[in-house]
């Protein structure tokens, strides 16, 4: 179930917010008072998260009832809205989700709220699987997000046979090999030599690696979230969960976003990958191998929390491993938050 998620607060009111899309791409916005307040929400949309023109609402809703539906037929171009509630509280707030045909994973990170309760800018940070696939409609869409940096967080061998189809964007590739041998560990699924349990394992190990081994990659990738001009960046590996979702879980660390909420972001995964698309062969497997496949291809919280435990154990903190190990330090930390901080 996706929560709503608080996208402004004060002293006085705390408003939360979300934004989903239906099967048809029309925006569902969602959104709770606390207190409760009476009035009215005027709904502002825009193209662009920076810049919304308040003279023409495109809805003028009671409060109390909290949802309205922003009808469109446009399903390349992305929607921000910016509600007003009775001309006093602000919130920005867009669709975590980024409609594709051929891209596995690919969403906003924006709208998160820190322990400052600041809120990350929406339409800054995107997180995907790869963009191999893309089909002509994802082209227009990934244009449309501005896109000016994608950093490539795979390994050579996963992308040296493939024709580099986003070649006009600027790529950055911080190969991070995860250690997955996928030939291999289909052979041991089919022969029974890999269960669910031994995939957990398996799935453990390859987070440990990310910091017992690939912590000045993972450095690299973090400095460049420090240049204005590489904005908007959209980052990604093969399916976007594991050194994604590592990669994220640092950001977001580094803004100051609660532990809860990294989990929660990285475990949106299981929402938007297509394990039928990407495994097809499992289909042939018994059930125990279904069930193993599955496990490899989906995001857990055993997986990235072993890794999260395993840090604050060695270092201490996040944060300061975070300093320490990555040279992510305090002031680069206050860069990057007033970077992507509302």
């Amino acid at each position: 179930m996706t929560t709503l998620i608080s996208c402004a607060t004060s002293n006085v009111q705390e408003i939360k917010t979300l934004c989903v899309r239906d099967d048809i791409g029309n925006y569902i916005i969602k959104w709770e008072t606390f207190p409760s307040i009476e009035g009215s929400v005027r709904i502002y949309a825009s193209n662009v998260p920076d810049y919304f023109e308040e003279t023409s609402p495109v809805g003028i809703i009671d409060i109390r009832d909290e949802v309205t539906t922003y009808i469109t037929i446009d399903n390349t171009t992305r929607k921000y809205f910016l509600l007003s509630f009775n001309n006093q509280y602000k919130n920005i707030v867009g669709s975590r989700a980024v409609s594709a045909d051929n891209i596995q994973n690919l969403r906003d990170m924006g709208g998160y709220v820190n322990n400052e309760e600041k809120t990350l800018k929406w339409g800054h940070i995107f997180r995907s699987g790869e963009l191999d696939n893309m089909s002509m409609v994802d082209h227009i869409r990934l244009d449309n997000l501005a896109i000016n940096t994608v950093i490539d967080l795979r390994s050579p061998y996963e992308y040296s046979d493939t024709e580099d189809i986003y070649a006009h964007l600027r790529t950055i590739h911080i190969p991070i090999d995860d250690g997955i041998d996928k030939p291999e560990v289909m052979e041991r699924i089919k022969q029974g030599r890999m269960k669910k349990g031994d995939a957990i394992l398996f799935m453990q190990d390859t987070y440990l690696h990310f910091v017992d081994k690939n912590s000045e990659q993972f450095a690299k990738a973090l400095d460049l979230f420090l240049d204005k001009n590489n904005y908007p960046i959209l980052f990604h590996d093969t399916l976007g969960k594991d050194r994604t979702g590592f990669l994220a879980a640092l950001i977001l660390i580094a803004l100051g976003v609660p532990e809860e909420t990294i989990m929660k972001d990285y475990l949106y995964s299981n929402e938007y990958i297509n394990y039928a698309a990407l495994a097809p062969e499992a289909s042939k497997l018994d059930y125990d191998g279904q069930e193993t496949v599955t496990t490899l291809l989906s995001a857990n919280e055993l997986f990235l929390g072993v890794v999260l435990k395993k840090i604050k154990k060695e270092y201490g903190s996040l944060e300061k491993y975070m300093e320490q190990k990555l040279n992510f330090t305090i002031k680069k930390q206050e860069k990057l938050k007033e970077i992507m901080l509302y």
